[in-house]
């Protein structure tokens, strides 16, 4: 198959009609593609090839160099031995794991790498694939989807049960490809997955939504205060790769910072943010003059429903808020480098300013069992993973509490106990 048959582009609604048959006619194609069992030599092998073409990317950007370290050859190794580990059954029976059928990913436009995260788990547990792909999506996303169905070109099996469908809100053809598959992965906002999740899935398929979700940071005041200036700088450096990325929108990337402990924290948050101002400055990053505005205007907003909070303006990309209390639920998130940074005594402390949809605690200065006790102590109130500040955009296959592996998959079970001999 050429790329030409792996992508299908529909004109926008006011375009003009879609081509529903030839969409048709290729969803029958993928349909009709073989699945195969998790981790096969040959999937292995693709994913493998395609993170040796992406590292191979001209211009690539960090996180393409992510992505294509993610999926080495050494990295799907262990995600085979973990899923073959987790999914394991001690008790008498057999269970074997299979995949689901099709996944039909609905990736946003924020985060260029997203749609492979998906498709390359859905790929190694077996599964045939729809993507769907913005107008709007941006050209490093296609620099990766060209990338990919090129190398799929060796890989005609796969290539066969994948299909590219670029398209824009027409809600004719969202309705056929949901009606294909078995398992559809929305990523969005909390607006995209409610509207999605009105439009019909065969009976036995399923919905596993991303939807909107905010992350933050917990900075042990006194670990910090013995840090070495390199230390500082490195530690500034780390926080700017999980913030900056993706304009601060992505869901893992920290918003607010927390500084934990007895000693006041003021004079190191001003010189932790001022080393950041100096880490994005010399990156280079700098948003619109719009954005910066947008910025302002929901400062001003966070500051009329939060008293006592003070701001600091310290340039259009760094734009701090000292949050007095617990309140750190403001006005809609504009990103691109805007910080509620709140003191509290204790790590117990964090229960009080995290809620569900809280994702990723980027950290420093904890121990794994402080982290653990944590945990055990906010049980139902957030926070779906802990990770060190700098590696709060690594992807992984647990995500937002979910393991992607299992769902992808699903249990076929032969228990013959009892049987008559």
């Amino acid at each position: 198959l050429g790329m030409s048959e792996l992508l299908i582009r529909i004109p926008h609604p006011a375009g003009g009609r879609p081509d529903m048959a030839a969409l048709g006619a290729a969803l029958d194609r993928v349909a009709s593609a073989a699945v195969s069992q998790p981790f096969s030599s040959e999937r292995c092998e693709a994913v493998a090839e395609i993170s040796r073409r992406l590292s191979r990317m001209p211009d690539r950007r960090p996180e393409v160099q992510a992505l294509a370290f993610w999926m080495r050859r050494t990295a799907i190794e262990r995600m085979r031995h973990d899923f073959t580990a987790v999914n394991a059954d001690p008790g008498d029976r057999r269970v074997i794991s299979v995949p689901r059928g099709t996944v039909l990913h609905l990736p946003p436009r924020n985060v260029d790498t997203m749609f492979a995260y998906s498709w390359v788990l859905a790929i190694l547990t077996g599964n045939r694939n729809i993507i769907r792909l913005s107008p709007q999506a941006t050209e490093q996303t296609r620099h990766i989807l060209d990338t990919v169905l090129d190398a799929l070109a060796g890989f005609p099996g796969i290539a066969g049960g994948t299909l590219v469908v670029e398209f824009d809100r027409d809600q004719t053809v969202l309705h056929q490809l949901s009606a294909a598959c078995d398992i559809r992965v929305i990523w969005g906002g909390d607006t995209t997955v409610n509207t999605i999740r009105e439009i019909p899935l065969p009976p036995l398929a399923q919905d596993l939504a991303f939807p909107d979700r905010r992350s933050l940071a917990a900075i042990r005041t006194a670990a910090y205060a013995t840090l070495t200036l390199d230390e500082h700088e490195a530690l500034a450096e780390q926080f700017f790769n999980d913030a900056y990325w993706f304009d601060q929108l992505g869901c893992s990337s920290p918003r607010v910072v927390a500084w934990i402990g007895e000693e006041d924290p003021a004079p190191h948050a001003q010189a932790f943010f001022e080393r950041l101002e100096r880490v994005v400055h010399a990156k280079g990053y700098a948003p619109d003059a719009s954005v910066a505005m947008r910025k302002l205007a929901g400062a001003m907003t966070f500051m009329a429903g939060a008293p006592g909070t003070r701001l600091h303006w310290m340039s259009n990309a760094v734009a701090v808020m000292d949050v007095q209390g617990s309140d750190t639920e403001g006005a809609a998130f504009v990103g691109a480098g805007t910080f509620e940074s709140v003191r509290l005594n204790e790590l117990a402390d964090l229960s009080g300013i995290t809620a569900r949809r809280d994702q990723t605690l980027a950290v420093f200065g904890f121990t794994e069992a402080e982290l653990a006790a944590f945990v055990e102590s906010n049980l139902g109130r957030g926070i779906d993973r802990i990770v060190p500040i700098g590696r709060a955009l690594a992807f992984d296959r647990i995500w937002d509490g979910v393991d992607l592996l299992t769902e992808f998959t699903r249990k076929t079970t032969i228990d013959l106990r009892d049987a008559l001999p």
